[in-house]
């Protein structure tokens, strides 16, 4: 093999390695917004820091926000305290959409979850 041929192979064994486990990049809240149809009922991965916690309809949880939107997450292991930077994994929902807007919520995966 030559050279450009043993990168490739490595390349894409790195690739097809990487996605079967599991590993996914954080993704910026305004994109989740911007592109609401691509990441509906997928798992996410977002970074950010807790602005309040909240408590409504018996659910608690808190707002998220990476400096660009803010974004809802239930069903976190705990209640991180507000200025508390953390990196969140779960699924996007979708509850409420109005116009051309949504309410979008992270139902985020138990910690043991990769």
């Amino acid at each position: 093999m030559n050279k450009k041929t043993s990168i490739l192979v490595v390349a894409i064994a790195m690739l097809v390695f990487d996605a079967g486990c599991g590993n996914i990049s954080p993704v910026k809240i305004s994109e989740l917004y911007e592109n609401t149809h691509k990441y509906e009922n997928e798992t996410v991965l977002v970074r950010g820091t807790v602005n309040k916690s909240i408590s409504m309809f018996g659910l608690t949880g808190f707002i998220l926000t990476d400096g660009t939107k803010e974004l809802m997450v239930i069903g976190h292991d705990s209640t991180p305290s507000p200025g508390e930077k953390i990196t969140v994994r779960g699924e996007l929902s979708v509850p409420l959409r109005w116009q051309d807007d949504a309410l979008l919520v992270l139902n985020a995966s138990p910690k043991d979850e990769k």
